[in-house]
């Protein structure tokens, strides 16, 4: 039980912190929720490294 549980909080967690993210709002969100749900995790990537924060 704790395995299957232990996937779907892998599997899931991209697309659950990209609709709560502060990173990106409005229909831009919704757009990388796609990309995300339809790669996984190279699009996740992607997605940390087009909205980091600028080092200013």
């Amino acid at each position: 039980m704790i395995r299957i549980l232990v996937i779907v909080i892998v599997f899931f967690w991209p697309l659950v912190h990209v609709l709560f993210s502060n990173r990106v709002q409005g229909n831009a969100k919704y757009t990388w929720a796609t990309i995300v749900l339809l790669t996984s995790w190279i699009g996740y990537l992607v997605f940390l490294i087009k909205t980091s924060p600028d080092d200013e």
